[in-house]
């Protein structure tokens, strides 16, 4: 069970690292699918994302994000392409996203920071694991096309590291421009 759908505990210490996109056509159109799926129920706009990395026992903040700030600020803005929509774990919408090379190799270095930092990498398998955007929770895709292909790219420009401080709520820690700028949430 993917660790956003189980419940909150807190003493697991639940942490994400997110990546947020650039403005663009791109980011336009995906936008305009979460806005159409947000009058039938769906998720904000302004939380669209791509969860790289679900970890628990996030003990001491400080240290993770210094370990990411290091990191984020060789790495640079890269791209991420869409796939399709995807009906997902029973009232999810999904837009789905391509695992390249490039995603692969960014959510293994994640995972490699959390496990030096001491967090226990949390959610699916590699192989298992579905890169997407949630677009909106509702019971059933209410007339959206799924499996239609959406073929755009998106610019990855910032991760954010956050963590569950309830059921549904979420602080973010830090903020980390791929130019290497750091910001306290």
């Amino acid at each position: 069970m993917n660790s956003a759908d189980r419940p909150f505990l807190p003493a697991e210490r639940r942490a994400f690292v997110l990546a947020r996109f650039a403005p663009g056509d791109a980011l336009a159109y995906v936008e305009a699918l979460a806005f159409d799926a947000a009058q039938r129920g769906g998720v904000p706009v302004d939380a669209l994302h791509c969860s790289l990395l679900y970890a628990r026992g996030l003990y001491d903040a400080r240290s993770f994000r210094d370990a990411l700030a290091r990191s984020t600020a060789t790495l640079g803005a890269f791209d991420l392409r869409t796939d399709k929509l995807l009906s997902a774990n029973v009232g999810s919408l999904w837009l789905t996203l391509e695992k390249s090379d490039t995603l692969r190799g960014i959510c293994a270095e994640l995972a490699r920071i959390a496990q030096q930092c001491g967090l226990e990498k949390d959610g699916f398998a590699p192989d298992e694991w579905i890169p997407h955007i949630l677009l909106a929770r509702f019971p059933d895709s209410l007339g959206l096309p799924l499996g239609t292909c959406v073929n755009l790219t998106l610019r990855v420009n910032r991760l954010d590291l956050t963590r569950q401080v309830g059921a549904d709520e979420f602080e973010t820690l830090a903020r980390f421009s791929l130019d290497g700028k750091t910001e306290s949430g």
